[in-house]
């Protein structure tokens, strides 16, 4: 795979913008709630203050979609972080096992033809005498 790189940071980056936000996403769900309708509907002003029993069953699935998304951007920023992890791991590993390769041995194999020892005698070696 010549040319193929990943940047580890990069995907840290990813996992940290993710994860600010599901943080926002928190915060949109505790501020949508803490505009719940008192009794009165008196923190509406006294315009809105008439449409308070609309808002607050909307008010509700809003606060459980935010949330839901949320959850859902922190187990993306996980996965994130958890890839980073293993690539990182699995990059140094790899890394590791190709340094204990050794380097091949480039000296060229003996030519038998070149050999000045005579060649044992064919009989001596079937009866095992000398």
């Amino acid at each position: 795979m010549e040319g193929f790189q990943l940047d580890v940071g990069e995907i840290r980056n990813a996992a940290d913008a993710v994860g600010r936000n599901s943080d926002y996403l928190g915060d949109m769900a505790k501020y949508c709630k803490s505009l719940g309708p008192s009794k009165d509907g008196a923190e509406f002003g006294e315009l809105l203050a008439k449409f308070h029993k609309g808002y607050e069953s909307v008010v509700k699935t809003q606060v459980e979609v935010l949330k839901d998304m949320k959850e859902k951007l922190g187990l993306t920023r996980d996965a994130l972080e958890g890839t980073a992890d293993d690539y990182s791991t699995n990059d140094s590993d790899a890394g590791d096992r190709f340094g204990e390769i050794e380097e091949p041995d480039t000296t060229p194999p003996s030519n038998p033809a070149d050999s000045t020892a005579e060649p044992a005698d064919p009989a001596e070696s079937e009866d095992g005498e000398s």
